[in-house]
């Protein structure tokens, strides 16, 4: 697997960027919150893009860490997908 490293200039915190990264990891969303440490519910409020808090609709994004992970775990899926185990 190539080196990956954090660089901040690729951030995208959109709600379909997450989404797209899902649909590349191949996994739901218990197993993505299981491997990263990123809770279910902030898992289902980024594919949202918004949350409702306070009566009021509050947009939610993507931290660049939380980018960072999934990209990292999207990069290892397509490679194990290419490579499959005997």
């Amino acid at each position: 697997m190539r080196r990956m490293l954090p660089n901040p200039d690729t951030l995208d915190t959109t709600p379909e960027y997450f989404r797209e990264l899902c649909d590349r990891i191949g996994h739901g969303s218990y197993w993505i919150a299981a491997h990263t440490g990123i809770s279910r519910r902030r898992l289902l409020y980024l594919a949202a893009g918004t949350r409702v808090l306070n009566g009021e609709q509050q947009s939610v994004r993507m931290s660049f860490p939380e980018q960072f992970i999934l990209e990292y775990l999207a990069e290892a899926s397509a490679l194990s997908s290419n490579h499959p185990s005997d």
